[in-house]
């Protein structure tokens, strides 16, 4: 039998073969021979397509990064009431200060700028209506260069930060920063963080990595036989402390100027 039959024509003969000799063994299949220069020019189009597609490729080149940050602190020197719970707080000392941290990001290519945003954390419970438009606006002027709709805010969520809203709690008239006072200082020493991390970039890379964080259960007090509770009260004889425990890894995503500078 030649190889090159077609698939019915084999059909046809081997059906001929059982006829003929009922107890012998059925013939192989034929090999697919047609399909091999067939298989041979997939194969060689594939190669010049892919060529093709390098070849623009290895006259580009990588648009450059430049970096820039700066932290500020937004706690005040007043005594002021904190977001977060259903009561009010009044805070008259710190504890430990709120900041914020700016991230300026600019790619360029060559002298075009291709794209860029300044990010800011902050140490808030929110990042409330009309925060984010104060300080486009303050930094506008400052650094005219950058496009002020591509800064980008974010809260924490901390709930020991100064309260923004007017009409959250009942705060007394006198001897206490008022909220409206919070957002124009606030909105000041971010716009001075965002000022200050776009002045500092310079040619940087980013990197990232990723690790395990152990995250605090916060709010549920533990006592001596095992047990913890929400809001667990912490004047008892058996209370142990608040569930949870401080991180010992942290997820990275940091980045490097070239002076070799982590910024956060």
């Amino acid at each position: 039998m030649q190889c090159n039959l077609s698939q019915s024509t084999v059909g046809r003969n081997k059906s001929a073969q059982f006829r003929q000799q009922p107890h012998a063994a059925p013939l192989p299949e034929p090999r697919k021979a047609l399909f091999r220069p067939t298989t041979r020019l997939s194969t060689a189009a594939c190669l010049g397509i892919a060529v093709l597609m390098i070849l623009p490729a290895l006259s580009l080149t990588a648009a450059e990064l430049h970096i820039g940050g700066a932290t500020v602190s937004i706690t005040p020197e007043q005594p002021v009431a904190l977001s977060g719970q259903m009561h009010a707080r009044i805070a008259r000392t710190v504890e430990s200060p709120v900041t914020a941290t700016a991230l300026a990001l600019e790619s360029r290519e060559g002298d075009k700028v291709l794209d860029q945003t300044i990010m800011v954390s902050c140490d808030l419970v929110a990042i409330r209506e009309g925060i984010q438009d104060k300080v486009r606006e303050r930094i506008q002027a400052r650094i005219p260069d950058f496009d002020g709709s591509k800064l980008v805010m974010n809260a924490t969520h901390t709930h020991t930060a100064p309260v923004m809203r007017e009409d959250t709690y009942e705060l007394p008239a006198e001897g206490i920063m008022q909220p409206k006072e919070y957002v124009k200082f606030l909105a000041d020493r971010v716009a001075d963080a965002a000022v200050q991390a776009w002045q500092s970039r310079r040619a940087g890379s980013v990197g990232w990595g990723l690790g395990h964080a152990i995250v605090a259960q916060n709010r549920r007090s533990t006592y001596a036989n095992g047990t913890a509770q929400m809001y667990g009260a912490t004047n008892k004889a058996d209370f142990r402390g608040i569930e949870g425990r401080l991180p010992r890894h942290r997820r990275l995503r940091r980045s490097r100027r070239r002076s070799a500078v982590l910024l956060g």
